[in-house]
């Protein structure tokens, strides 16, 4: 009997190292696949603002002219989102203080988080033709910086972080103006 119960111990033992195993892989596989996707990785530089609609349905078209933008496409079926959404609800605010538009991007309006910061814009079905020129940015998070004119300051795809927050602001120091 003693030998049934050490044969066992083995076999669950060795079980839950390759679940470990895997799930580390599974982590490690999709930080790799955000960054080899990444459309900004291969951007023209610049990207406008994103048409869609608004939750209530109305549809949205963004002013022309913007001091900075942070985008950030999010979903509450996303758990890299969720894991994130402290550091992103900090970069929404300095952002803001900024003076930059924020704007949350959802691919539905059931996936928009219930509590959002105020003054952060929401938005679902983002129209397709934007999508085009900012191919595979529902990789779920992207978040993305625009400096004046749309150019893209700085961007990360994956779960934010304090460091991402801190790298994002120390750009958008640099993208803007001074004055």
């Amino acid at each position: 009997m003693t030998r049934t119960r050490v044969a066992l111990r083995a076999v669950l033992s060795a079980i839950a190292a390759l679940d470990v195993a895997l799930v580390a892989g599974k982590q490690l596989a999709a930080r790799e696949l955000y960054a080899a996707l990444s459309p900004f990785a291969r951007a023209a530089g610049q990207i406008p603002l994103p048409t869609g609609y608004l939750p209530d349905g109305a549809r949205y078209h963004p002013p022309q002219a913007f001091k900075c933008a942070l985008l950030e496409y999010t979903s509450t079926e996303c758990e890299y989102c969720r894991a994130g959404a402290p550091a992103a609800a900090e970069l929404v605010q300095k952002a803001q203080a900024r003076g930059c538009t924020t704007i949350l991007i959802s691919p539905a309006p059931s996936e928009l988080p219930v509590r959002m910061p105020p003054g952060q814009l929401a938005l679902a079905y983002v129209a397709p033709k934007w999508l085009s020129l900012a191919p595979h940015l529902q990789l779920e998070p992207t978040t993305v910086l625009l400096a004046p004119g749309g150019r893209i300051a700085w961007y990360r795809t994956g779960e934010l972080t304090a460091r991402s927050v801190r790298q994002a602001l120390a750009r958008l120091r640099s993208a803007l103006p001074a004055g």
